[in-house]
Order: structure tokens, then C-alpha cells, then sequence
């Protein structure tokens, strides 16, 4: 009798172990695709940070006047036109168009 409780006692942690066996599997899958997803992130952030740091370099290295009215204004005045022409057309005051045609301006002799 003792044998036969033994026995099915047995068969009851056998099958106990294997199901939790499977499920024990399943945990260890999950886990390593969890790794290997934040792998890949890693490797994106890792991507995105040198594109960020890219970009910063190309901001430094560009002049603190570029794209702005100034910039145009300048090139007008080196062209020759007068301050009413580059106030008008750069959208700047006429003391600014003022002092820029005066800076850059090639002076007629």
C-alpha cells in the first residue's frame, strides 16, 4: 500500500516537474527575445546619439550669420545696392541696412 501511494506520489511530481518544465522553457524564451529586443535598442540609441552629435558638429560649424536677413543684407551691399534696397528687401531696419552698407559696402572712388 505505502509502494502504491509512493508510486503515484512519484508519477504526480514527474508530470508536476514536466509541466513546469515547459512553462519554465517558455521563460527562459521570453527572457532571451527580451535580450535580444534590448540589444537593438541599445544599438538604435547608440545610432541616434552619433546622428545627434553629427548634427551639433554641423550647427558649430556653420557661420552665426547663416540663413539669416544679415547674411543676405551683406551680400547686397557687397553687391552695391544702397540701404532703402536692403532694408526693403532683408526685412531689417534702416539703421541696420545703414550700418551694413557702411561695413561692407566697396566704397566708390
Amino acid at each position: 500500500m505505502v509502494l502504491v501511494v509512493l508510486g503515484i506520489y512519484v508519477a504526480e511530481m514527474l508530470l508536476l516537474l514536466r509541466r513546469n518544465g515547459k512553462a519554465g522553457m517558455s521563460v527562459f524564451r521570453r527572457r532571451r527575445e527580451n535580450s535580444d529586443e534590448v540589444a537593438l535598442l541599445r544599438a538604435d540609441i547608440i545610432e541616434l546619439k552619433q546622428r545627434i552629435e553629427q548634427m551639433e558638429l554641423q550647427l558649430a560649424g556653420r557661420n552665426g550669420l547663416s540663413g539669416t536677413p544679415y547674411e543676405e543684407a551683406i551680400e547686397l551691399a557687397q553687391r552695391g545696392f544702397g540701404a532703402d534696397d536692403v532694408s526693403a528687401q532683408c526685412g531689417i531696419s534702416r539703421a541696420e541696412a545703414d550700418l551694413i552698407v557702411a561695413l561692407y559696402q566697396a566704397h566708390k572712388v
